[in-house]
């Protein structure tokens, strides 16, 4: 079973869930509202906490360096959300309550889409996952060199037994060391005083490290070199983004709430996906650039292996067609669905099964279909193509660098103009990094 979560899992309007992570990614780099759609799809299929681990994610890939004070915020509102999240019983919470919680999400995300950000840290996280080559050299050295990749290759290689703290109280020193400007020694010392709170050992850190690591779950290494590529980014007098926050109210997020079917007013199950399936998954045609779940070969999971499929499109399309129900049921959302009318999970047909010993199980299951049968096998190639649409290859690696690596900057709105790609590309925002292009195959989200 472990396996096949690991593989296709389908969303609450069936897209699939590790491609929405990607277009989440996508739609903020594009600094696009098309994020918030993506971002509550996943949120209300039951990911919340993913939703959180994965913006943490993003946060320190593509913002922190040009944007280190926004991490107070964003811990703020995760603890906001977490306080109400624990403050009860969900089913018994008044709808306005759960708004409040749930337009955190938003928050965050609007005042992510007008920040700069850069593909500094990404890139470099990137290039590790492609392969770890062991540097044998000081970090001083490196540092003094400039070589970010060996410094990223020293940070993944290295030991974190003792704590993080005694290697930056040496990045620290080497930075104090530079001839640096006036606000770039003002953020230094910033930096410098957030990790001084405790000593060496990473037990002891400030409680908002601690946060980091066992709430936000961010890998320690990457919060080390995502602060080394700031203070380099610093002192290089790279354009920092400003402390300027949006507020958002409950309206602005009642149009992702979930469509359920409802006969009194003609809106059948079956009629759910061409309304809510409203986006295509690969808008910015950038899925091609990542590790999929739907490339996984079929025998991994057995999906297709007595009904002859041969190729990637052809397996998730009997998924999709056949089979959406088993697959939509690791979401949270389809598994309280299924149970809820005494659905069983069977991985060996690939299944739901509705115990037929009696007339109130008969009517249980009757229900249930009469609800949800979202029927994707009847739906018109439109639809179906928004939430499983063959991959185009539009994009490499070297475009994708060469298109992001800068960016807009702050666009000074909360990302409502759609598409706006890269315009205005800045070459103050980025280190703008080389690094061996062939090394990279896949990115990983």
């Amino acid at each position: 079973m472990s396996s096949i979560c690991n593989h296709i899992i389908f969303t609450r309007y069936l897209y699939i869930k590790d491609e929405v992570k990607i277009a989440i990614f996508s739609s903020l780099i594009n600094k696009s509202a098309n994020s918030l759609f993506w971002a509550y799809e996943l949120y209300y299929s039951g990911f919340e906490e993913e939703v959180f681990e994965l913006l943490w994610t993003i946060y320190y890939d593509l913002y922190y360096t040009l944007n280190p004070s926004f991490r107070d915020y964003f811990i703020k509102k995760h603890k906001e959300w977490i306080t109400m999240s624990n403050s009860g019983d969900s089913s018994s919470s008044s709808k306005s309550d759960l708004d409040e919680k749930d337009k955190i999400i938003a928050s965050i995300i609007n005042n992510l889409l007008i920040r700069p950000f850069n593909l500094d840290v990404f890139i470099l996280r990137q290039y590790m996952l492609s392969g770890l080559t062991a540097s044998s050299y000081s970090l001083t050295a490196l540092l003094i060199s400039m070589d970010y990749i060996k410094i990223t290759e020293h940070i993944y290689s290295m030991s974190v037994d003792n704590g993080l703290l005694p290697v930056f109280n040496m990045v620290i020193s080497y930075f104090e060391s530079l001839d640096l400007s006036t606000t770039a020694t003002i953020g230094l010392a910033k930096i410098k005083k957030e990790w001084n709170k405790k000593e060496c050992s990473k037990k002891e850190w400030n409680k908002n490290f601690d946060f980091l690591l066992n709430v936000a779950k961010i890998d320690a290494k990457i919060v080390l070199l995502a602060t080394i590529i700031h203070l380099y980014s610093i002192s290089h007098n790279l354009k920092m983004g400003k402390k300027l926050y949006i507020c958002v109210s409950i309206t602005d997020i009642e149009q992702y709430d979930t469509i359920e079917s409802d006969t009194s007013v003609g809106r059948y199950p079956y009629k759910i996906l061409p309304i809510a399936a409203s986006l295509p998954i690969d808008t910015f045609g950038l899925l091609s650039l990542f590790k999929l779940n739907r490339h996984n070969r079929c025998s991994d999971d057995g999906c297709c292996l007595d009904d002859g499929c041969c190729s990637d499109d052809g397996c998730l399309q009997k998924k999709y067609w056949y089979h959406w129900l088993y697959y939509a049921s690791f979401s949270p959302i389809w598994l309280n669905r299924i149970e809820y009318y005494n659905g069983t999970i069977n991985h060996a047909t690939k299944r739901i099964d509705f115990d037929d010993d009696d007339d109130a199980s008969c009517d249980l299951e009757e229900e249930f279909y009469d609800l949800f049968n979202y029927e994707p096998d009847e739906q018109k190639q439109e639809v179906q193509n928004k939430n499983i649409g063959p991959i185009v290859t539009s994009n490499s690696v070297s475009d994708f660098y060469e298109k992001y690596s800068g960016n807009s900057g702050n666009s000074g709105n909360s990302g409502n103009s759609g598409n706006s790609g890269n315009s205005g590309n800045s070459s103050n925002n980025s280190l703008h990094i080389s690094f061996p292009i062939g090394r990279i195959i896949k990115f990983t989200i």
